[in-house]
């Protein structure tokens, strides 16, 4: 129980990483048809307002210009937004929910017809399909009390008019109860259990640490870098202007797994990714890489001189091991910060080569020791 409660409390702290959600679509260039599926949504809540507009006139109620206005402008912006311009940053995209979800809510307030308003809860299903994809639990949590309050309102303007006939109330019920189940239950379970698959994905299953493919893909977090974003709106944490890369290699790894099996290097392993768990902060991020090999990213404190003296004599103090267990460090510095240049990523990810040299260098030296490069 307690795993599952920091599962989910990881979950929920989790913002996603939109940049690089945005960039794997772009790597396998599928961003065109996303950009024109996404874009089609404003296909259909143009449809949807033209077909309420007939059936309301055809029963004599008034709707017209308030109605299109309210909904059809902001879909017909949104179909051109995505059909014609490149992919929103973070903000944008953002911005863009927001005003989709209150012409949504707004729009089904004011039709005079209580199931034609009904029916744009619909379209509250599909910004919420959207914000599971990209974008993080507290905003997809935002939208259902959103949706919530937005179907309870009609709900109670009904109610208030004095005309809830039978049958508008059973469409203004089931229309609303199954849009928030959708919406508050549905969408929620779909991105925990996507979040939850692409967690494992990235985590390797033996040391519980971050893989070489979550170390390419947390990087941008240190960096400060999320696309769109301003400064004052990133972090105090992630504002530090200065982060270090330290490799760590196991020295000798492969005599422990000859000499005592790979059970016992497996121990090793286990026994060093938890000392060096516990030897940074909780903010840094710890990587195995690759089989004895770990690289760790973090913010540099008041002890960084310090860094990987730390490492080493943390790794050296391992306990509960029948092998005496020593490590390679090679630890560097880079200047990040929230400008979201592409240089900055380039530049770090040359100091980490330099720290993969620099602990090279260690073990040539015979290991059990930590060069750390300016």
């Amino acid at each position: 129980m307690k795993n599952s409660n920091r599962l989910f409390l990881s979950w929920w702290r989790d913002r996603l990483n939109y940049s690089r959600l945005t960039h794997t679509t772009d790597v396998h260039l599928v961003q065109g048809w996303l950009k024109a599926a996404i874009g089609a949504v404003g296909i259909v809540a143009l449809s949807a307002t033209g077909f309420a507009l007939i059936v309301a006139t055809g029963r004599g109620a008034p709707a017209g210009i308030a109605q299109i206005c309210i909904l059809a402008g902001p879909s017909g912006l949104w179909v051109l937004r995505w059909w014609l311009l490149p992919w929103p940053s973070e903000i944008e995209s953002l911005a863009w929910v927001v005003l989709m979800d209150v012409a949504i809510g707004v729009h089904n307030v004011m039709v005079q017809d209580a199931e034609l308003g009904a029916t744009g809860n619909a379209f509250l299903v599909a910004t919420g399909g959207y914000i599971a994809v990209f974008h993080g639990p507290r905003v997809l949590f935002a939208h259902a009390g959103w949706s919530l309050l937005s179907i309870g309102a009609l709900s109670m303007l009904v109610a208030f008019r004095g005309d809830f006939r039978s049958r508008d109330a059973g469409a203004v019920l089931a229309i609303g109860s199954a849009s928030l189940a959708v919406v508050c239950f549905v969408l929620p379970i779909v991105q925990f259990c996507c979040w939850l698959f692409w967690h494992q994905a990235l985590m390797d299953p033996l040391t519980g640490l971050t893989n070489r493919r979550g170390l390419d893909f947390h990087l941008i977090r240190y960096l400060g870098s999320e696309r769109g974003w301003p400064r004052w709106l990133v972090p105090c944490r992630q504002r530090r202007q200065q982060i270090y890369f330290a490799t760590v290699d196991i020295d000798r790894f492969k005599a422990v797994n000859d000499a005592y099996g790979h059970p016992v290097g497996d121990e090793v392993l286990i026994q060093a990714a938890r000392r060096l768990r516990a030897a940074v902060d909780s903010d840094a991020l710890v990587a195995r890489t690759g089989g004895d090999e770990f690289v760790i990213i973090g913010y540099v404190g008041d002890n960084g001189d310090s860094l990987g003296e730390r490492l080493r004599t943390a790794i050296e103090n391992t306990d509960d091991l029948p092998v005496a267990v020593t490590a390679s460090i090679g630890v560097a510095f880079c200047d990040g910060g929230p400008t979201g240049a592409q240089g900055d990523a380039a530049s770090c990810r040359r100091r980490l080569r330099v720290s993969d040299e620099a602990m090279y260098a260690a073990k040539r030296l015979g290991g059990n020791r930590a060069i750390v490069v300016a």
